[in-house]
């Protein structure tokens, strides 16, 4: 009896790796869902943080430029731009950030918005890690 195998389970294994192709737009979707949701989250993919408020907000940060795309905002997902290839990827920066105090401040065009009740110590804390680890690599 000669036994064939399914067409399915390569058809899935294609799914994977395109979803394995899109690491970083999937990291940024997820954010932003979770930002609709009202879940405040925080993680971290390579340089890059993503973080997610309970009032609807949701950022993508690159700490080594200051850098910033808005992922959601007012419980909607924001206008962003990420191009993502298995080899590479473009983000669309549209903002700049910088931590004073407890405020998040983000810049668009020489306008500065001010942002309260985000998690600045543990964005303070995870951004010194990596600059720590960036450090400890460039020994």
């Amino acid at each position: 009896m000669n036994r064939r195998k399914l067409q399915r389970s390569k058809k899935k294994k294609q799914v994977k790796q395109q979803d394995n192709d899109r690491i970083v737009k999937t990291a940024a979707e997820s954010t932003a869902q979770a930002a609709i949701q009202g879940e405040a989250t925080l993680n971290c993919l390579g340089n890059f943080i993503f973080f997610s408020t309970e009032s609807g907000e949701a950022w993508m940060l690159d700490h080594r430029k200051s850098c910033a795309l808005r992922l959601a905002e007012n419980n909607e997902i924001a206008s962003y731009t990420i191009l993502e290839t298995k080899e590479r990827f473009q983000i669309e920066w549209k903002e700049r950030f910088r931590i004073e105090g407890d405020l998040f401040i983000a810049s668009l065009q020489g306008k500065e918005t001010a942002f309260h009740n985000y998690p600045i110590d543990a964005l303070t804390r995870l951004i010194a890690m990596l600059r720590e680890k960036e450090q400890a690599v460039g020994k």
